[in-house]
């Protein structure tokens, strides 16, 4: 009987943990809903200029786990006990403020400027159950927003990572969500 309580603890813990503690969101098959939208802010002279400074994927994922319930980054928080889940729920607007490089679009660095990255679901989600995301979707929406070409369904130009927003299309509960990428004067 000892045994069998003894293993039971064990498989119950062992499905409690995660099988792969994510470091990071990027994931080369990841793709966005179809029918996602792109817009990017023309109206600001400002990118980010993510090759010296910190770089894309650690704003993106400090952003993410900044913005997603703990459970979802159990490598930044190893003393927490989680149960096994991939998407997790998303009933309010989330956001993230990361140290960055802000450029204007001549080149030169800004001082005072950081990104701004933010979540906003839609009000009257079209499921029911309401808005779920998981990590790689959080980094796939962001990283396409600053790494692909205006002509690819992203805000990237030659002068550096656009700024502006992207719009989750049909597919799964994001629908409608809006995932957005701006600078913010630092606090």
């Amino acid at each position: 009987m000892q045994l069998v309580t003894i293993l039971s603890a064990l498989v119950a813990t062992a499905l409690a943990t995660p099988l792969a503690l994510p470091k990071s969101g990027a994931d080369p098959n990841w793709k966005p809903n179809p029918g996602t939208a792109v817009t990017c802010d023309t109206k600001t002279d400002k990118v980010l200029g993510l090759y010296v400074g910190p770089q894309m994927e650690t704003i993106i994922n400090q952003a993410c786990a900044a913005m997603m319930p703990d459970c979802a980054f159990p490598d930044k928080h190893p003393n927490i006990f989680c149960t096994l889940s991939i998407d997790y729920k998303l009933d309010s607007p989330k956001s993230s403020i990361q140290d960055a490089n802000v450029q204007e679009g001549a080149g030169q660095k800004l001082p005072n400027w950081d990104a701004k990255l933010a979540v906003y679901p839609p009000e009257h989600p079209e499921n029911p159950a309401g808005v779920f995301w998981t990590v790689k979707d959080c980094y796939g929406y962001f990283a396409q927003l600053l790494t692909n070409w205006v002509d690819q369904g992203g805000c990237h130009t030659n002068a550096g990572f656009g700024l502006g927003n992207i719009t989750a299309g049909a597919g799964n509960s994001l629908e409608g969500t809006v995932f957005e990428v701006s600078v913010v004067p630092t606090p």
